[in-house]
């Protein structure tokens, strides 16, 4: 089976094979849509893709995949990219597969994150009143999103995916451009949260509440306003969550979200 190696270019594979897997990597099917620093794929069993340093690399397997499908997997992204250095999202078999390969070559790799990625078929309103409304960011509130960026990225402890300080303007740039919206009481803006479309689904991620304002529902309210407003467009609202925080994952169960699969993230032990 012929191997497709793209470097530096947009991937012209149809990855239809992918949607058997949709829910849980739909940022990777998001990824391959653009330019990515490396894309290569085996027929319909094997894709890894980097999109650009300091970014996780993702590396899809079917979930029948073999031991020796595995090895290649390793191997490939050991001839291409390297394993020290970088992180990896993957589905866990093959994760434990790469810690150990690793530990043989004297790399000692580790699980840093846990993810479940969730659907959202009917949107359940919570229980809890909150006050405030759903305000959709405009380019004029560039100064406030890039705040709100740099705070979901500290507090989801992802400073290492950031290289600068003009970087959180940039992906606040995105997001406004994507879709990007607030909850806001009495004006003043306690909670965000980022739209990403695609296909039939819409995921809504960096999902953050300032501190001060945590615990009071705002979060709840704002991530149900948005699954409810991406159903009535005709999508299927998606998100991940960290698997670690129970009370997340609670809350969005509640409010109509099911798990609909797994992965987790790799990288060096320090």
């Amino acid at each position: 089976m012929e191997i497709k190696c793209f470097r530096h270019s947009v991937c012209t594979q149809n990855f239809a094979f992918l949607e058997k897997d949709k829910f849980t990597f739909s940022v990777l099917l998001r990824i391959l849509q653009g330019e990515c620093a490396l894309t290569l794929v085996k027929g319909e069993r094997l894709v890894i893709c980097h999109s650009a340093v300091p970014y996780p690399v993702w590396i899809w397997l079917p979930d029948d995949a073999s031991e020796e499908e595995m090895e290649e997997a390793y191997a490939l992204t050991k001839q291409h990219l390297g394993i020290a250095g970088y992180r990896f999202n993957l589905k866990y078999p093959l994760a434990k597969y790469f810690i150990e390969r690793a530990r043989q070559e004297g790399v000692s790799l580790k699980v840093t994150t846990n993810m479940l990625a969730y659907a959202c078929e009917e949107a359940v309103a919570p229980k809890k009143a909150a006050e405030g409304m759903l305000q959709k960011a405009e380019k004029r509130d560039l100064f406030c999103v890039t705040d709100f960026v740099r705070g979901f990225f500290m507090d989801a402890g992802l400073l290492a995916d950031v290289a600068s300080e003009s970087a959180y303007e940039e992906k606040a740039k995105r997001h406004i451009s994507q879709g990007f919206y607030f909850w806001s009481k009495g004006g003043e803006r306690v909670a965000c949260a980022a739209l990403n479309e695609m296909a039939d689904q819409c995921s809504i991620g960096a999902v953050f509440t300032k501190r001060e304002h945590r615990r009071q529902g705002y979060a709840s309210h704002l991530v149900y306003a948005l699954a409810k407003q991406i159903l009535d467009s005709g999508k299927l609202p998606t998100l991940y969550t960290n698997a670690d925080y129970s009370a997340s994952n609670a809350c969005y169960m509640k409010i109509g979200f099911t798990p609909r699969g797994g992965l987790c993230t790799i990288g060096e032990s320090t």
